[in-house]
């Protein structure tokens, strides 16, 4: 099951986005992230799958959940960065793409 977020802003570190898990056993934490490495696909193995590795850093856990050391927990905010690329790569290649679309 896909874990629902939405992007919320944090007093408390005015540079960056948190974002706030909603329903699900991760309900109510608010997270930031921190460095970010993507794998490097023209040196990795093909046997391995590419990894890409993060820091975070949660900010406020109102139900007070157990995620550290959780895989789980990793895997969920993973996906989640996983999409925010991906929105962030489609959202430039519109603003860069020049010609009219098909449909005018």
């Amino acid at each position: 099951m896909k874990q629902e977020y939405t992007l919320v802003e944090n007093e408390n570190v005015p540079d960056k986005t948190g974002i706030k898990l909603i329903g699900g056993d991760y309900d109510g934490i608010i997270y930031i992230y921190g460095e970010v490495k993507l794998p490097d696909i023209s040196t990795e193995s093909t046997e391995d799958l590419p990894t890409t590795k993060f820091e975070y850093q949660v900010l406020n856990n109102p139900n007070n959940v157990e995620y550290k050391e959780s895989p789980e927990f990793i895997n969920v905010i993973g996906d989640i960065l996983l999409e925010l690329i991906g929105d962030n790569v489609r959202e430039n290649d519109r603003r860069n793409d020049n010609q009219k679309p098909d449909n005018e």
